[in-house]
């Protein structure tokens, strides 16, 4: 997060045995208001704390998942 200054939820990922997608969230601790990590992994059905959270996905939803987040975020 910190060599992107207008970033304020940052997402790590990496596969998990042969079929599920593990999503770690970061988010800045100085941004009342905002998006938090813990809300986008939340939204996964994941958890974790506020500024630092994850969850899986199966991998099949993966592509379409990705898809959605970067027509949005983008």
């Amino acid at each position: 997060l910190r060599a992107f200054p207008d970033v304020e939820v940052a997402c790590g990922f990496f596969q998990v045995g042969a079929d599920t997608m593990q999503l770690s969230f970061r988010s800045r601790q100085h941004s009342p208001g905002k998006d938090t990590a813990l809300i986008a992994a939340r939204e996964l059905g994941g958890g974790g704390h506020e500024h630092a959270a994850g969850a899986r996905m199966p991998l099949a939803d993966w592509p379409h998942f990705l898809r959605g987040q970067v027509a949005v975020r983008v």
